[in-house]
């Protein structure tokens, strides 16, 4: 979990533009500003959504949503699987959050 001392409120809007990076007093800039722009391209084009925020007590946490739509396969023997149900999804579709602190 992310202790840091979070994003500058002024950065968050920025973060996911290409080659930005968030100056540190006192700290080498890393990278090239293409990950996050990367990441939101990735998540953006699978019809999902990706943020940024700080967290309560310090850090930041990024977090994204991607649609989840039902799967449907034919099998050998004819019957139709709906691969979500299968697996134990009560909802035909529905988003999910996953996060990474």
């Amino acid at each position: 979990m992310d202790h840091g001392p979070g994003i500058p409120t002024a950065a968050i809007p920025y973060l996911f533009e290409p080659f930005y990076r968030v100056d540190s007093p006192g700290q080498r800039r890393k990278g090239t500003g293409l990950g996050l722009a990367v990441a939101k391209g990735l998540v953006e084009a699978h019809g999902g959504r990706i943020w940024a925020e700080n967290r309560h007590g310090g850090g930041a946490r990024f977090a994204f949503t991607l649609p989840l739509t039902v799967a449907a396969v034919e099998t050998a023997d004819g019957r139709s699987v709906d691969l979500l149900h299968r697996f134990g999804h009560a909802q035909a579709s529905h988003r999910r959050t996953l996060t990474r602190c």
